[in-house]
């Protein structure tokens, strides 16, 4: 009976965990998009200085993570609320292209370079934007924290049944404590 009560108690504290990220999701998502619309509305006026241009463009940057994070709560409550759907094949390459160019328009004026390394055909089986969103935040990073001058280097590989795709930078890399 004890053991019964405990597992009931946890259920509903799971139940109540994936309710509160769906929520914390939908909550955050719709005003951080009707944000980022009079955001981008405003970067188009002529009008605007220069330093509050800039500010905007840096707000927009800032909204465009908080949309990130409301999405992977989607993600997550979705994938703890039941069975895993069969996930679609994913021609890997086109990802890897598009993720190059978001690394290189990050990179723009910091005097880092962003290029594409060896690309070898690969496919998966995967949630498209959620593998997306992982290869984007791993280049984003590479770009944030490579010095001036410093270079990121995006490569696929595939081999084995598996597929690899590999972000290089000349950053400052993670602590060995953190590895």
């Amino acid at each position: 009976e004890t053991l019964n009560g405990m597992l009931a108690r946890l259920d509903e504290a799971f139940r109540q965990m994936r309710r509160f990220a769906a929520d914390a999701a939908h909550e955050l998502r719709t005003p951080l998009t009707a944000l980022k619309g009079g955001i981008e509305v405003a970067l188009r006026s002529s009008r605007t200085p220069e330093e509050y241009r800039h500010v905007l463009a840096s707000s927009l940057e800032d909204v465009d993570r908080l949309i990130h994070v409301a999405e992977d709560l989607l993600l997550l409550s979705r994938a703890a609320a039941g069975p895993e759907l069969p996930r679609p094949r994913i021609e890997m390459e086109p990802l890897v292209l598009e993720v190059l160019e978001v690394g290189a328009r990050l990179a723009q004026g910091t005097g880092v370079h962003v290029k594409l390394g060896g690309v070898a055909p690969a496919a998966v089986r995967a949630d498209a934007g959620a593998l997306g969103r992982a290869m984007r935040n791993l280049v984003e990073n590479a770009v944030e924290y490579t010095p001036p001058g410093g270079t990121v280097e995006l490569t696929l590989g595939s081999g084995d049944g598996q597929a690899m795709f590999a972000v290089r930078d000349t950053g400052i890399g993670i602590a060995p404590a953190d590895a």
